[in-house]
């Protein structure tokens, strides 16, 4: 039909939203960047307009950005919203068939684009050494990055529970 027909502008609605799952590290920062990339990138075209992009966060907690404290989560929350992004908190993704997107709300809608960062976890090899690990199934680790009883080995990132030294946390962030 012609380009304005109604499957065209719900095809160019689901084109430009943009849905991330899991508000850690990996989901804020993803979402954010590629926000702002796609921001910059409509200078080139010119036929879409940066407001008609929908970007949405879904987080079945209750803050984004668990790592880093209470405090800084809800300031980037505030940040994030105030560029237009929706964060949806408490919310569950109940499917994603088909290109439509239904979440435990009860809000349905369709997209393109579904980027999944939940449910971060070390990698399962780390169970099958004889290593010290933590109920979480990450390696016990002390402040500087060494196995928690062991000389010259080392661990960080999401496979180490790094003790936070600063009281902000029980364990630093994975990065």
């Amino acid at each position: 039909g012609p380009p304005d027909s109604e499957e065209d502008r719900r095809a160019r609605r689901r084109a430009l939203t943009f849905v991330f799952v899991g508000a850690g590290f990996a989901g804020i920062e993803a979402m954010a960047e590629l926000e702002d990339m796609a921001r910059d990138a409509c200078k080139w075209y010119p036929s879409i307009d940066p407001g008609e992009m929908r970007w949405m966060m879904i987080e079945a907690t209750d803050r984004i950005l668990p790592e880093v404290g209470p405090e800084m989560g809800q300031w980037t929350a505030e940040a994030l919203r105030g560029r237009g992004i929706e964060i949806k908190l408490e919310t569950l993704l109940k499917s994603a068939e088909g290109k439509h997107i239904v979440l435990s709300d009860g809000e349905e809608f369709d997209t393109n684009t579904l980027v999944w960062t939940a449910g971060v976890k070390p990698a399962p090899v780390v169970t099958d050494t004889d290593l010290p690990i933590d109920a979480g199934g990450r390696l016990k680790a002390t402040a500087e990055l060494t196995v928690e009883g062991l000389e010259h080995v080392y661990a960080a990132g999401d496979n180490a529970a790094v003790p936070d030294l600063s009281g902000k946390g029980e364990f630093t962030a994975p990065n």
